[in-house]
């Protein structure tokens, strides 16, 4: 038989700063307690834990305002009596219904309906993010209640992430969760003062490490073009595809991916940086140095739509339709950059497993890797910033802080000449 909640006030036992204590309702249920703020504190000497609802003086005559909160104390108390009898409800959950907390639905319905809010308001790259972490979630618990949200809870969820992730991305994907988190106190799903990034604090990943790990220096580039591998395949793309991000002045991955034959004039690119949805779209134009177009040219068809294969039978969105359905092949087309990107980068570290490079490699190491590369040549960092397309130059300086030194020789001098806006 379930058994009915004890429902007292009581003050914390950690003084403030002004040596009063706040005073809490406290509810408990099956050992399990939880608390309700009443905005307000009193010295320890103006509170009597004995009082009830017969005898309601919890604060003393003394205290100028013992009336006032007296009735308050009281008041609350009567608003619970109610909640307290029904024995199904736990402690959290009356908390909850006395906060005006809508505890409706589960979090990860919650996450996925936000995931495409992220999408109508940001950017639709914001809303595949956001769902790929609230499928992550589902795969740990596929039905999270919001009382379910606490300390202990993010803790074995950071501990599930952390079998199938690096630390890295598990500190991503509870970012994520922390932001979908923010957003259900701020509807009022779950209460403020249960907010369980209060007390859990991501750990923070050393700089040195990251940023080791994902750059290459001279030498490891030229080994890397040098290979020999069968044309047409996998591996020989993705080699071919993240030199010619290198060459590009250290291009993201999606605006390569989405490099059409129309972008190619005479020995010059022309491609849009990819940006924030509230952001218009601005045209980059590099100078094709001849490594690049070497390596152009030899996917360069007129009959075809893009330069590399991976998009050629995807189609693009529709702006012609409705609303609705726009943002359906939006999604589309996003999720398969997402796929090509993936592709992209496991052949990749394949392919430099064949070259002998140990770092861990991937699409997003050209960026890092040009960086250092123009960094060493002696390029100011907000030319550095300018060529990435980075909003500020602090987003610059963690590319290249404590990063493995690269070798400044002829030919990084020469990276960074030819690395230049037009």
């Amino acid at each position: 038989m379930p058994k009915a909640p004890t429902i007292k006030a009581v003050l914390l036992p950690r003084a403030n700063a002004d040596g009063r204590h706040s005073v809490y309702l406290r509810i408990t249920k099956h050992s399990k307690q939880h608390y309700i703020s009443l905005d307000f504190s009193v010295l320890k000497g103006h509170f009597n834990n004995k009082s009830s609802l017969d005898k309601p003086e919890w604060i003393s005559k003394k205290h100028p305002l013992a009336t006032m909160y007296n009735e308050l104390i009281k008041k609350k108390l009567i608003e619970m009596e109610t909640l307290r009898h029904d024995k199904e409800l736990s402690s959290i959950q009356i908390k909850n219904k006395v906060n005006g907390i809508q505890e409706t639905g589960s979090f990860n319905a919650f996450w996925l309906e936000f995931a495409i809010e992220q999408g109508k308001l940001v950017s639709i790259h914001s809303e595949a993010k956001h769902r790929a972490e609230a499928n992550k979630l589902s795969e740990f618990n596929k039905d999270v209640k919001f009382s379910q949200i606490n300390y202990d809870f993010v803790k074995k969820y950071e501990t599930f992430l952390l079998t199938i992730n690096k630390r890295s991305t598990t500190n991503k994907s509870l970012s994520f969760f922390k932001q979908a988190v923010t957003e259900a106190i701020r509807r009022k799903k779950i209460a403020r003062d249960q907010n369980p990034f209060d007390d859990f604090k991501i750990k923070k990943v050393e700089v040195t490490s990251r940023a080791k790990e994902g750059v290459l220096n001279i030498e490891q580039i030229t080994v890397l073009k040098s290979l020999n591998l069968l044309s047409g395949t996998h591996r020989f793309h993705s080699r071919n595809f993240f030199l010619v991000q290198l060459y590009a002045a250290g291009a993201r991955v999606g605006e390569i991916l989405q490099l059409k034959t129309a972008d190619i004039k005479e020995d010059r690119l022309f491609y849009n940086m990819e940006k924030k949805k509230s952001e218009s779209p601005k045209k980059k134009c590099i100078v094709m140095i001849p490594e690049l177009k070497e390596i152009i040219m030899q996917y360069y068809d007129p009959n075809k739509k893009y330069v590399f294969p991976y998009l050629e039978k995807v189609p693009e969105p529709d702006y012609t339709k409705s609303k609705e359905e726009i943002r359906k092949q939006e999604i589309f087309y996003h999720d398969r950059v997402r796929a090509s990107t993936s592709m992209i980068s496991k052949f990749l570290r394949e392919v430099c497993t064949l070259a002998g490079i140990e770092q861990h490699v991937s699409t997003h190491t050209a960026r890092h890797t040009v960086a250092h590369i123009l960094d060493n040549a002696g390029i100011d960092i907000k030319e550095i910033q300018k060529h990435l397309g980075h909003e500020n130059s602090k987003q610059t300086k963690t590319y290249l802080d404590n990063g493995k030194p690269v070798v400044v020789d002829e030919t990084a001098q020469v990276f960074g000449n030819c690395l230049r806006i037009a």
